[in-house]
């Protein structure tokens, strides 16, 4: 798929027009059969874009229970080879804990933060400051986690949180196509994803900007 291009210091609004028009193209990408870690790097990507100062990662859990990164695509290659076959738990950080206690979970203070300390010479190495991250699900079931950290504190913002939320849901759709017993539902998902992109362009197409930032 072609890059989706970057969206770098919006306003509230500017970035949820920004958002509704990515996720059409994301679906548009589904329907026509794109590849999973493609389009999770365009997610990462954009998340990258609309928040500054942060990296985004789209972690899958594998037969095993472990986590495995499958985008991350301005983390350094040495920090995704570390964080690589992580085993979930209390202390396993972020990510870790969110497939653990089945829950977003925001890491505001990494150094002093008990959850990060299976992972505290990573963090130190890096100088990881911050870490949220939220769950992607198949359905009930969690299937990986979305993820942005940064080398600053802090908490996410209430349209923070959104933007994950929503980049996570997007994740979810698309992280299904990497599990080998969703690949024999690729046509029908691939239906599914037409109908929704020509739903949601419809939208584009016959209202304004104010009345679709509203919807």
């Amino acid at each position: 798929m072609a890059s989706c291009g970057t969206v770098v210091d919006m306003n509230e609004e500017g970035s949820h027009l920004a958002l509704v028009h990515f996720s059409t193209r994301i679906l548009q990408a589904l329907a026509e059969g794109a590849q999973a870690v493609s389009l999770a790097g365009e997610i990462c990507v954009f998340a990258e874009s609309v928040i500054s100062g942060r990296i985004a990662s789209l972690m899958i859990v594998d037969e095993n229970g472990r986590l495995q990164i499958l985008a991350a695509p301005h983390a350094p290659p040495e920090l995704v080879r570390t964080l690589s076959d992580l085993i979930p738990g209390p202390h396993a950080g972020s990510c870790g804990n969110v497939v653990y206690r089945q829950e977003p979970v925001v890491v505001r203070d990494i150094p002093h933060d008990s959850r990060w300390d299976d992972l505290r010479v990573q963090a130190e190495t890096w100088k990881l400051k911050s870490c949220w991250s939220w769950p992607v699900r198949k359905g009930k079931r969690l299937v990986g986690t979305f993820a942005l950290t940064g080398l600053v504190e802090g908490e996410p913002s209430v349209d923070q949180i959104g933007l994950l939320e929503s980049c996570a849901a997007l994740a979810g759709m698309v992280l299904i196509h990497s599990l080998p017993q969703q690949r024999q539902e690729d046509e029908n998902q691939r239906r599914l994803y037409r109908a929704l992109f020509g739903s949601v362009a419809a939208l584009i197409q016959n209202q304004s900007d104010q009345e679709m930032q509203q919807s």
